[in-house]
């Protein structure tokens, strides 16, 4: 599979399922691979520019969906900027004890996918696995 340019929206208590997912984007035995797109420092002034240009530069979007996304306000925003420009997005799920959360921006249709390598690697293939 061709390298991927993701932006990976989080919210700041899902940070280690972020940084998981990405470390193991970068083992040689990892069925894809990536670009980590995201905003890797807070800015404050002028987030909503960088997160425009950064989600309008990747290939594809992970919101990641933990305990409290639904009230994460910069996930709930990033989502709407990935929607306006029309970029493909999943949501995964970065908890395992609790049952994960939309953001507000999200339909309450939309599927929320495991968070395994097999279903990364299908959804930036395009296809669409089974949702929880």
């Amino acid at each position: 599979m061709a390298k991927k340019r993701v932006f990976i929206s989080f919210d700041i208590a899902d940070r280690d399922v972020k940084e998981g997912l990405v470390a193991q984007s970068s083992d040689p035995t990892c069925p894809f691979t990536f670009v980590d797109n995201s905003i890797q420092q807070a800015l404050p002034e002028r987030w909503v520019a960088e997160a425009r240009r950064l989600i309008g530069q990747s290939d594809f979007v992970i919101v990641l969906c933990g305990d409290q996304t639904h009230q994460a306000k910069g996930v709930e925003t990033e989502l709407q900027i990935t929607k306006e420009l029309g970029k493909p997005y999943a949501l995964i799920t970065a908890t395992r004890k609790h049952t994960p959360t939309r953001p507000r921006s999200a339909s309450p249709s939309e599927p929320i996918y495991p968070s395994t390598l097999a279903t990364v690697a299908a959804l930036l293939r395009g296809d669409r696995p089974l949702a929880l």
